[in-house]
């Protein structure tokens, strides 16, 4: 199952600027929701933005969530959104992270409903001016997710080698690929697709938000 991101804008500006920000922006075939566990056992930011704009499609309460009553989530749950190391809490520390980035965001999130009819929180844009958060993504497109020289990398491999495919076309034939070269390959598109939006935001300097839903 994948999910896609669309644009929510504010009332306010050219209505010809936002056709061509909606024109411009490239969400490509989505994420699923094993990206999300993959992100999850090297990053700490974007993982929170992305399973708290999916709220809608795991059934939970947006209006929760932005309140910030609790985060106990479904994805606490899910098989792919589970530590690897042990000690490590991931619910605690997404609670931590959240209320992080939204002290540094200087507009309120969104509620929005998708086509589906769910209630979504919709981030806007700026998040991605905090450092942090572009440091995550950077580090998407200019290094491979897993190296393989140490022993975490190798257990990520086996957890998510086969759960994170992608294809390629050779000589005329559909190749199918896992493990390692997939995983980067996934984190990499990851990482390309959201720096191509951002940029389109910069480009335009109209605020928007996003959120992500079921495809």
């Amino acid at each position: 199952m994948t999910w896609v991101i669309y644009e929510v804008f504010n009332r306010i500006g050219s209505r010809n600027i936002k056709k061509a920000i909606e024109k411009e922006s490239d969400w490509g075939g989505g994420f699923s929701e094993e990206d999300l566990g993959l992100l999850r056992t090297k990053l700490r930011y974007l993982p929170v933005i992305m399973w708290t704009a999916m709220t809608g499609c795991f059934g939970y309460s947006a209006k929760a969530i932005l309140e910030r009553r609790n985060l106990k989530h479904p994805i606490f749950a899910e098989s792919f959104y589970k530590p690897i190391r042990e000690g490590e809490d991931w619910q605690r520390e997404d609670e931590e992270t959240y209320n992080w980035l939204i002290a540094r965001i200087p507009v309120n999130l969104k509620i929005v409903k998708c086509i589906h009819g769910n209630g979504h929180i919709a981030w806007p844009m700026q998040v991605f001016g905090i450092k942090e958060v572009m440091d995550e993504i950077n580090f998407l497109m200019t290094k491979p997710f897993l190296s393989m020289n140490d022993e975490y990398d190798k257990q990520i491999e086996e957890k998510f080698g086969k759960l994170i495919g992608a294809v390629m076309y050779k000589e005329g034939k559909i190749v199918n690929i896992e493990g390692t070269k997939s995983i980067n390959m996934a984190a990499e598109y990851v990482g390309k697709i959201l720096n191509h939006n951002i940029n389109v935001y910069k480009k335009y300097n109209i605020d928007f938000w996003f959120t992500i839903y079921y495809s």
